[in-house]
């Protein structure tokens, strides 16, 4: 459910944005592995481009970890079920966004996910750590997630996910149910709508769709529709 108004990028708007600016990267497959890994030598001070984009000023002399990235993925793929694992890392500096002021700051993710294919239908689920060490503060948490799609008709295609963020050590959890429903027109245009859920609870305040405003421990419903044509 990763391009949808609603989906797991309004938990972690970063999901969908991320990159490697300045960054040597090697993808290998072999035999149904798949081996990657990126190393950054600096973000640049951009803060355009999405979550990725944290405004760190770049490299800086005799600072080995400043603004610095790492990135690392292993995975197994089958006509049945895959599995895959993978490790962020980004190093801040002076002036960058979202409390990164320093090279010993950092905001990491370790992610571990999977999914079966039954008949025609997949079922997909998995983990995310993520460790925030900042200037604003510290923040563990893991966000859960599990979904499927299935097709019920030769047109017509289902899908649905629920998705949980547990912010550890306090009482804030938000928790996003989607569904979508997509109608093939062809094989360039659809039709397709949504309709999602976000349940917030403690001080959790997290909108249903990204760029939205919910208030704190507070739920929003939505409803989209609209038209996909792919040119």
């Amino acid at each position: 459910m990763g391009p949808n108004l609603f989906s797991i990028s309004s938990i972690d708007a970063y999901i969908p944005n991320a990159r490697s600016d300045n960054a040597i990267g090697y993808l290998g497959s072999f035999s149904g592995f798949t081996l990657g890994a990126t190393y950054s030598f600096g973000r640049d001070t951009s803060t355009a481009g999405g979550a990725s984009a944290t405004g760190c000023p770049g490299e800086v002399a005799g600072n080995a970890k400043a603004c610095r990235q790492v990135t690392a993925m292993l995975a197994y793929d089958s006509s049945r079920y895959g599995v895959s694992g993978s490790y962020d890392i980004l190093y801040g500096n002076t002036g960058a966004a979202n409390g990164l002021t320093s090279s010993d700051n950092h905001d990491q993710r370790v992610t571990l996910n999977g999914y079966v294919v039954l008949g025609n239908s997949k079922i997909g689920g998995g983990v995310i750590d993520r460790k925030t060490r900042a200037a604003t503060g510290n923040t563990d948490s893991d966000l859960y997630y599990l979904g499927f799609s299935t097709p019920l008709s030769a047109a017509l295609v289902l899908d649905a996910q629920m998705a949980r963020l547990n912010i550890k050590g306090s009482a804030n959890t938000s928790t996003l149910s989607v569904a979508r429903l997509t109608y093939n027109l062809s094989k360039r245009t659809a039709l397709h709508t949504s309709l999602g859920y976000m349940k917030n609870a403690g001080r959790a305040a997290i909108p249903l769709d990204v760029g939205g405003t919910v208030g704190a421990g507070m739920n929003q419903l939505g409803v989209m529709t609209g038209v996909r044509h792919t040119f």
